[in-house]
């Protein structure tokens, strides 16, 4: 008994330390945070969605059907009134935004797991037989890191919108678990 009840609190905790590393995210639409557990329980790595080394923190690029975006996170004041509205999706304030703009993720951006997995890599730190604490589920191209960096157990928050990834770590015998914050 006392094992699951420790084995709970420790997953929470963990799962609530992914939640807290995703709000350092420049990220708008989706702050993802994840946590690298050794065998041992000791953390390895932490990692978030964003940008590599060298670039804006910018995440996404805005899209707009009525043309008045120009470039990343910026935008001209609108000409016609009818279509102003003061909202900025970017943390750095960058000024006005128009109600018909649509975010789309750069392709640069890396996912808070390879970011993780890679800071092991650049740390020398040993990913066998982790467990991976991650706010939302891994997609295809993050569960091929995982299985190759020797994890055994992936604990999401929340579900991707494609669930090919969870099935893809299934299927290679990787735990996978949702674990709901108290």
């Amino acid at each position: 008994m006392y094992n699951i009840t420790r084995k709970y609190q420790y997953d929470q905790t963990y799962m609530r330390m992914a939640k807290a590393m995703g709000e350092l995210s420049y990220a708008y639409r989706n702050k993802v945070g994840c946590i690298i557990v050794s065998k041992e329980d000791q953390i390895i790595s932490q990692g978030f969605n964003g940008t590599p080394k060298g670039y804006d923190n910018c995440c996404e690029d805005p899209h707009c059907s009525c043309q008045y975006v120009r470039g990343c996170c910026y935008t001209e004041r609108p000409i016609k009134e009818q279509i102003s509205v003061e909202f900025c999706v970017n943390p750095n304030n960058c000024g006005f935004k128009c109600q018909y703009l649509t975010l789309t993720t750069k392709p640069e951006v890396l996912h808070a797991e390879s970011n993780a997995i890679s800071k092991c890599s650049k740390w020398h730190s040993s990913t066998e037989g982790a467990t991976l604490y991650v706010t939302l589920s891994p997609c295809f191209e993050c569960s091929k890191l995982i299985i190759q960096a020797g994890i055994t157990r992936v604990c999401y928050l929340e579900e991707y919108r494609d669930a090919s990834g969870i099935d893809f770590l299934k299927k290679n015998n990787i735990q996978v678990d949702k674990i709901e914050i108290d």
